[in-house]
């Protein structure tokens, strides 16, 4: 059934990565030693038998075609996916956690497939064809992957479907796959657009949906008992927050890495583009070690962090207008994440 990483994680580790908010606090001893428990933990997790299944179906089709997607992928995205979706579970019941999760994993894998497919191969093509899968429809003749991502979302709407809430959550499911395709439609448009002209805000708003922590907590309410319609739209705009924690500490820790890969949908880039801290000459066609020098001598990073903590108080102010107090330990879970980021930095 795939380790628990709270089984296996001190509870002291938890507690300070969960206490503390302040992205500078990873320079502090205990804080770091904390961090690097965590991703050591990460690296026992054993994975779920439905993420393992599709991982090795993955590398199997990898091997055995001449597909370049997900090659620079290594099993610790997997183990970071699913030791993030435990750590911020809302209440699902105990009956419930390993599917809800399991379910979580299954959605991250296919974000994750089309994340490279957009951010990295810029193919439209294989877009449009992964698309068409996700609606059961497969015209290619090399059809292994895309019968792999039919099966797979097939099977995981199969099992939403069959949830206590699924009614009535089903509009809202739907809206967040809507934003989800979306985000990656964007991905593509940004690959060649110098985006001048596009607000920050507006890019941390579409691309955040690229990430999976607004579904995941979609995914959480299908199995939360006695669900109150009143709750689910406080909830969705706590998840909002959270999501777009989540796409900010992800940029903060990754940009180094998807400069030389010409990766641009990165918010950094687009923040340091709209700031003209660098241009789009620079990104295209400068030297990567005097562009990454441009952002990292600007105001971006503690920029972006204050963001983040601006998110995390709007989002603990979202539960206590609503009375939901149970939220709160939800929302500093993301504090946890973020170090988690940093620490895996190089490792994603």
């Amino acid at each position: 059934m795939g380790i628990l990483i709270k089984n296996i994680l001190n509870a002291a580790t938890i507690q300070i990565l969960t206490l503390n908010s302040d992205p500078d606090m990873i320079k502090q001893e205990n804080v770091a030693h904390a961090a690097k428990e965590l991703v050591k933990t990460i690296k026992l997790l054993e994975l779920y038998p439905s993420l393992q299944s599709l991982v090795e179906q993955f590398e199997f089709i990898q091997t055995n075609s001449n597909s370049s997607i997900h090659t620079h992928r290594t099993s610790y995205i997997w183990k970071l996916s699913q030791a993030t979706y435990q750590l911020t579970s809302l209440n699902v019941p105990d009956i419930y956690f390993l599917q809800s999760n399991s379910l979580k994993c299954q959605f991250a894998f296919l974000n994750i497939l089309l994340d490279d497919i957009c951010d990295l191969g810029h193919d439209r093509t294989i877009f449009d064809d992964a698309v068409l899968a996700l609606n059961g429809k497969i015209y290619r003749d090399d059809s292994g992957l895309y019968q792999l991502i039919a099966t797979t979302w097939a099977a995981l709407q199969s099992a939403m479907e069959k949830t206590p809430n699924y009614m009535l959550l089903k509009s809202n499911l739907e809206e967040a796959y809507q934003k989800w395709l979306a985000s990656f439609e964007y991905s593509l448009w940004l690959k060649d657009s110098s985006r001048l002209d596009e607000p920050w805000e507006r890019h941390l708003e579409i691309i955040s949906h690229s990430g999976t922590i607004y579904f995941a907590g979609l995914i959480d309410l299908l199995f939360i008992p006695n669900l109150l319609t009143h709750q689910i739209s406080y909830m969705l705009d706590i998840f909002l927050c959270t999501q777009k924690m989540g796409q900010i500490a992800n940029w903060l820790t990754t940009w180094p890495r998807e400069l030389p890969q010409q990766d641009f949908t990165s918010g950094i880039f687009t923040l340091a583009l709209e700031k003209r801290w660098i241009t789009w000459n620079d990104l295209k066609n400068g030297d990567i070690e005097k562009v990454s020098q441009k952002i990292r001598s600007s105001p971006i990073e503690s920029l972006l962090w204050h963001e983040w903590e601006r998110l995390r108080v709007e989002s603990h102010q979202i539960a206590q207008t609503a009375r939901l107090p149970a939220l709160d330990g939800y929302i500093e879970s993301f504090s946890l994440i973020m170090y988690m980021l940093l620490a895996s930095t190089g490792l994603l």
